[in-house]
């Protein structure tokens, strides 16, 4: 059972441009909320390692079981960069390091290996891999310090507007701010109670994190009055970061899902034109298609049968014996 502060600014997320003393305090606060229910892991990523080192150190000072970083580029670089960033911080503070991983940097990794050797290798992988890497950060707690992260219970986030949220027509949504004091002005004026704003419950981080279930039981009344479509509107305008909660029928008409070809369009010889779910990737040069139907049971079988050398004589007398349909 782990709480992770992200303070680093820049994991799945842009870089911060705010202060140190402020990524400093935001460790404090959490660690301080926590208070020792639960171990906390420090993100203490930022271009700067200088700043990661500091933050490193302080939240080791404040109480912290554990750091976190992910390498803070989003274009490819070099293995000896990787390694000198990683190896420099790991050097600098005392306290567990968790690497998160960027599958589109360190996959440059894999190509220097072909380059330098000029040989290629077995590249193996797996739904069960690939979905485990997916959740590395929740998974990567009970390897480490054989504790899990508390189940969220939605009514009691500790960040009420970094949040899910149900609409009068029963579609829910997102908020997502991980900058609560920055946007908290916003929602208020998105909910139409800018007295909120000012409320010494809620006020601060740490005072809508002390009422954070009568905050959420307001926000719940509230945005039960309107449509997810006019909330969307609302919160365009007041510049909040937001999401919607699709079903699987809004994600396989989702626009994003269509013009990626992650949903295509298939002419089905007996079904027509048909909807179906694509490929995860695109390649340029190559790109991946359907190109036929799945087979009926039994369809190709007389065919696989010709080309191993069977006569029709022998296929007839296999359906005759019941052998094959």
């Amino acid at each position: 059972m782990c709480c992770f502060c992200d303070v680093g600014g820049c994991l799945f997320f842009c870089l911060s441009a705010r202060e140190e003393a402020s990524q400093i305090l935001n460790i404090k606060i959490t660690i301080d909320q926590i208070n020792g229910r639960v171990p906390v892991i420090a993100g203490i990523s930022s271009p700067s390692l200088r700043l990661a080192v500091n933050w490193g150190k302080y939240a080791e000072d404040v109480g912290a079981d554990a750091t976190m970083a992910i390498l803070p580029a989003y274009f490819p670089v070099t293995n000896k960069e990787i390694y000198a960033y990683f190896e420099t911080l790991s050097n600098g503070i005392n306290l567990p390091l968790f690497l998160y991983h960027f599958p589109a940097i360190t996959f440059e990794i894999k190509a220097n290996i072909r380059e330098k050797t000029g040989k290629g290798q077995l590249v193996d992988t797996s739904l069960m891999g690939s979905l485990m890497c997916a959740e590395s950060l929740v998974l990567s707690a009970p390897a480490i310090l054989n504790q899990e992260f508390p189940r969220e219970i939605r009514a009691e986030a500790g960040n009420p507007i970094y949040n899910h949220y149900k609409a009068k027509d029963d579609k829910w949504f997102i908020l997502a701010h991980l900058q609560p004091d920055r946007y908290w002005p916003n929602v208020c004026r998105a909910l139409g109670m800018p007295e909120l704003e000012h409320d010494p419950k809620f006020n601060s981080i740490e005072a809508r994190g002390v009422n954070r279930k009568d905050l959420i039981s307001i926000m719940d009344k509230e945005f039960a009055t309107k449509t997810r479509d006019e909330w969307f509107d609302i919160f365009k305008k007041e510049g909040l970061i937001y999401t919607p909660i699709q079903t699987p029928t809004e994600v396989v008409n989702d626009e994003q899902a269509l013009a990626n070809n992650y949903v295509v369009w298939y002419d089905h010889p007996a079904l027509g034109k048909t909807k179906m779910v694509g490929f995860p990737w695109n390649f340029s040069d190559t790109p991946a298609t359907i190109r036929r139907e799945p087979p009926e049971l039994g369809q190709h079988t007389e065919e696989v049968l010709l080309e191993h050398g069977y006569t029709a004589e022998d296929i007839s007398k296999f359906k005759d014996e019941k052998v094959i349909l």
